[in-house]
């Protein structure tokens, strides 16, 4: 296994968020637990996903039960080590102008010492601006679609990152930011499904 990764994706809906997500799951060394707002879910929360290795667990009940499963995932991937908790549009998790670390402290004591355990997190958000800016500075690296509202903008332009930039940002493709490095990645994906 290589080095425990924490990964954050930014991009607004229809970005092509979603499929990096899955491709960095898919192409993942380590055990993934998904947790997925959206997730389409049986009477069972734990559900064995496409590999063998990963987990999904879903988020019943709103926004109290997507809470509840990211903490959840965060204990298991903590107790057991070198997993990577994967938690896909984090801010509906996050109300706004709350303390992430009183509303989900597993959660962000799980961030906070992650790579400690050998563990890695993979975390993708419409709203970047919802995301406190203490979890997007330990990030290795981020993954940022063409933005355009101005909070976002004002996000990104806390770390040197050009709104110009961003606006122009053909669709789909994305800029990477790797500890302090950024790259334009071109078009990913052919088409963003509908």
């Amino acid at each position: 296994m290589g080095r425990a990764r924490i990964d954050e994706i930014f991009g607004p809906i229809k970005s092509g968020k979603s499929k990096l997500l899955e491709a960095l799951v898919a192409t993942s060394d380590r055990p993934c637990v998904v947790i997925d707002y959206l997730a389409d879910l049986s009477d069972d929360p734990l559900v064995v996903g496409p590999a063998h290795t990963h987990v999904r667990l879903g988020a019943r009940g709103g926004r109290d039960g997507f809470r509840a499963a990211i903490e959840a995932g965060a204990e298991q991937c903590y107790t057991v080590g070198g997993q990577v908790l994967v938690v896909d549009e984090l801010d509906l998790a996050v109300y706004k102008g709350e303390s992430l670390s009183h509303e989900l402290p597993g959660f962000y004591e799980y961030i906070s010492t992650a790579r400690h355990r050998d563990c890695g997190l993979i975390m993708a958000t419409r709203r970047p601006h919802a995301i406190p800016p203490d979890i997007r500075d330990i990030a290795t690296g981020l993954y940022i679609y063409r933005q355009e509202a101005d909070t976002a903008l004002h996000y990104f332009g806390d770390l040197g990152i050009d709104a110009e930039v961003l606006t122009a940002l053909p669709r789909f493709a994305y800029l990477h930011r790797v500890q302090g490095t950024t790259h334009l990645h071109p078009t990913l994906w052919a088409r963003c499904p509908e």
